[in-house]
């Protein structure tokens, strides 16, 4: 068992959750909270961890098999949300920016960067910013 140091407990309005100032303490929580789940559930017997979000609504039923059949250690699938566009037509877009291989920009601006930095790639504002 492994016990958790700082409390994980971050309430952002949906609206909020993806504005660019709370990406850090937000995606510090998440990564704080799935690498306890994983400190405190992996056990010599267990191949594999899904996550799949709260948001996710639709996978194909091979989702484990089409992940696995990779045979890799890690992988992501990617993300796409449905909506309707501006016609009234039902269209598909990218909607998880935040699991890729970085671009060389980023890959540039990473290596100047403090080691408490964090670059959000994808985001509307991340073009302004450095």
């Amino acid at each position: 068992m492994r016990r958790v140091s700082t409390p994980i407990r971050m309430c952002i309005d949906e609206t909020e959750r993806h504005r660019l100032e709370h990406q850090k303490a937000r995606r510090s929580t998440l990564s704080v909270a799935r690498n306890s789940l994983l400190l405190t559930t992996l056990a010599p017997h267990i191949s594999w961890v899904l996550w799949l979000d709260s948001d996710i609504i639709e996978t194909p039923p091979t989702i484990i098999q089409d992940l696995t059949g990779h045979n890799k250690d890690i992988i992501v699938a990617n993300a796409y949300q449905k909506y309707t566009d501006e016609n009234g037509k039902q269209q598909e877009r990218a909607y998880d920016f935040n699991s890729w291989i970085d671009s060389d920009i980023a890959q540039e601006l990473a290596a100047k960067m403090k080691d408490d930095d964090v670059l959000f790639e994808g985001t509307a504002s991340s073009e302004k910013e450095n």
